[in-house]
């Protein structure tokens, strides 16, 4: 990975699909988890920034931290209908991330429903640190 690139990839899994995703900093890899969950969940389509929402999540350790952070997302999705396209980084640490997420609710003639997230999993759940930057999956239940 070079110092530059940030992303993800979405990964076909027989009964889950899975996330791949990298940033140099661990904010930055966070949020790469974030847009591909908004993949899954919206598609790669506009998403508007109507609506601007705290974000917090916090755990004994960064996996439970990142399992935290998109279970966060999810429910927002979930209960809320709101769909988030954008996310700035506020603090993140071993322990906790604070984020503002940007985005709009969630409007079936506008976004696609590429997959019916039902949750986040521990399955296969990684987070490391390596030469170019921070690098994870995740997998989540379909």
């Amino acid at each position: 990975m070079r110092a530059s690139d940030a992303g993800f990839e979405l990964v076909e899994h027989p009964a889950d699909i899975g996330i791949r995703f990298w940033g140099r900093t661990l904010g930055e890899a966070f949020v790469q988890a974030a847009l591909a969950l908004r993949v899954m969940l919206a598609g790669e389509g506009e998403v508007r920034e109507t609506h601007q929402v705290a974000l917090e999540a916090a755990g004994e350790d960064r996996l439970e931290v990142l399992f935290n952070w998109l279970s966060e997302l999810l429910v927002r999705f979930d209960a809320d209908q709101l769909i988030l396209g954008r996310f700035e980084v506020q603090a993140v640490s071993e322990q906790e991330i604070r984020a503002v997420g940007y985005g709009e609710p969630y409007d079936l003639a506008r976004h696609e429903t590429p997959y019916y997230v039902k949750a986040i999993t521990y399955h296969q759940m990684a987070l490391e640190q390596g030469k170019g930057g921070w690098q994870g999956q995740v997998y989540v239940d379909i």
